[in-house]
């Protein structure tokens, strides 16, 4: 498991935006889990559809997007 801590740039009036997230990688079933730990939340991520869909987050892997599986 990996934490990884991101800041985003926000106006110069507001101070950045930090988020905290695991990342963990199960090799016996090839799925990646990504855990919001604390911080500011991503709202709307995705849409549960059908099918489900990335809204205000994308998940890319050597610039592939990935999609959602229900």
């Amino acid at each position: 498991m990996i934490s990884i801590l991101i800041f985003f740039n926000t106006s110069s009036s507001e101070g950045p935006i930090a988020i905290v997230i695991n990342l963990e990688y199960d090799i016996s079933t090839n799925e990646l889990t990504i855990t919001h730990i604390s911080g500011a939340k991503i709202t709307n991520a995705y849409s549960p559809g059908p099918p489900p869909t990335w809204k205000n987050m994308k998940v890319t892997i050597q610039g592939k997007t990935l999609q959602l599986i229900q």
